[in-house]
């Protein structure tokens, strides 16, 4: 773990930052009675498949159709899976250190919505029935494993090549077909809150967090000797 990645810490109880997380959440996560569309719906779950298995999918395909030399793609694929694993000892460091801190906010919304009546903010109502679309992880809200792995994969693939790529990834039985790295990251990390797992706030930190990795690791790291 590099402390110079280490997320500051999370929005408090009482921030407004806070009270938008938990609203749009709770209006978009929840499992039934949601706003959200049935795409939305979908792209939850699908997104829930290893971000490492989507994100190396999408990297063979393009290289492929970009007919990368030999050099070029043992770069490519050494700096993703490393950029990535990087990303993940430090998201995990995070959430192991802010969620030992009583005084840190790193419930899921599974939690935070039904005991909303004692965070001490009246811009949170309780809602004692809400469930989440998709099954709550069983570790820390903050910082958030997918959001992370999807800033880090996109900003390598965008350093070698332009946005318009076409790949199509796979989660199980389902398959569902890109023609933006882009808007791959973006339904990946919507899908955190659409799926009732994550905070707007928490997506948007953590996916900056993986760039800030995978782009020090591009400039620093497996240069031309």
């Amino acid at each position: 773990n590099d402390e110079r990645f280490q997320p500051a810490p999370p929005r408090g109880l009482l921030t407004t930052t806070y009270s938008d997380d938990f609203n749009a959440v709770k209006a978009l996560g929840r499992g039934t009675g949601s706003t959200r569309t049935p795409d939305q719906t979908a792209l939850a779950p699908f997104w829930e498949g290893n971000a490492s298995v989507h994100w190396n999918q999408a990297a063979n395909q393009i290289a492929r159709a970009n007919h990368l030399s030999m050099s070029r793609n043992s770069r490519l694929f050494a700096l993703l899976n490393v950029a990535m694993a990087d990303t993940a000892i430090t998201v995990w460091s995070a959430k192991l250190q802010y969620g030992r801190i009583p005084a840190e906010v790193t419930w899921r919304p599974a939690t935070a919505i039904p005991l909303a009546d004692t965070d001490g903010n009246p811009e949170t109502a309780p809602d004692p029935l809400w469930q989440p679309l998709v099954n709550t992880p069983c570790h820390p809200e903050y910082p958030a494993g997918h959001p992370s792995m999807n800033g880090a994969a996109a900003t390598v693939l965008l350093s070698a090549f332009a946005d318009d790529q076409v790949f199509t990834l796979t989660t199980g039985s389902t398959s569902r077909t890109y023609a933006s790295i882009a808007q791959a990251r973006s339904d990946g990390n919507n899908a955190r809150v659409w799926g009732g797992m994550h905070y707007p706030s928490t997506v948007a930190i953590s996916d900056a967090l993986g760039e800030a990795i995978a782009t020090y690791l591009n400039q620093h790291s497996m240069q031309r000797r």
